[in-house]
């Protein structure tokens, strides 16, 4: 059975959030090995920031380290238990919708789960990428939806995605509300069918 995506409870619980929506998008609930639960949990909030850093920016949120070791947890659960997906951390330059490691996972019914940005650095789900358009779910529910231009927000999509978006939108290299961000911050986990 599956499940509809899940809004953060929280100020800085997004990555957690992101990776159960991951899990409940990409797996029906009798499914799901604790195993992969129990990672997000003991792995994710741990208030640190950047690639392979351990200094503390915050005392919030989910480093980029946390991210990078629950992909490998998952990679190793997927093998012994034989799942049908694997992770697969992208970086940098990689992340970018015109690059077939990130768009390739969606469109073989995958899904993503991405550092964007907004006012901070924020993690959502992307389940979706169709002619130059990407569908996402951000786990952040504002009191009233934001208003940018190219930005679609919908509740009918519960189970799939609560945003659409061009593409170009995202690859954008500031720090505007949904874009990726600056190039050496990026980071993306694949969920890929294998």
């Amino acid at each position: 059975m599956k499940l509809p995506l899940q809004y953060q409870i929280s100020e800085f619980d997004c990555g957690p959030s992101s990776l159960r929506n991951a899990m409940a998008y990409l797996f029906d609930r009798d499914q799901l090995p604790q195993e992969i639960l129990t990672s997000i949990f003991n792995l994710s909030l741990d208030g640190y920031h950047a690639h392979g850093t351990k200094k503390s920016v915050n005392i919030y949120g989910t480093s980029d380290d946390a991210m990078m070791s629950f992909s490998k947890q998952f990679n190793e659960i997927s093998a012994r238990d034989h799942l049908s997906y694997r992770s697969k951390v992208l970086l940098d330059s990689a992340v970018d919708t015109r690059n077939p490691d990130f768009s390739g996972p969606l469109k073989n019914g995958g899904a993503i789960v991405a550092k964007v940005m907004l006012d901070v650095a924020h993690y959502v789900l992307i389940t979706g990428y169709d002619q130059g358009k990407v569908r996402l779910f951000d786990p952040y529910m504002p009191e009233t939806p934001y208003v940018y231009p190219g930005v679609k927000w919908t509740m009918n999509h519960p189970y799939w995605y609560n945003v659409e978006t061009d593409e170009e939108y995202l690859n954008r290299v500031d720090t505007e509300w949904w874009s990726f961000g600056e190039v050496p911050e990026r980071i993306a986990l694949t969920f890929t069918k294998k």
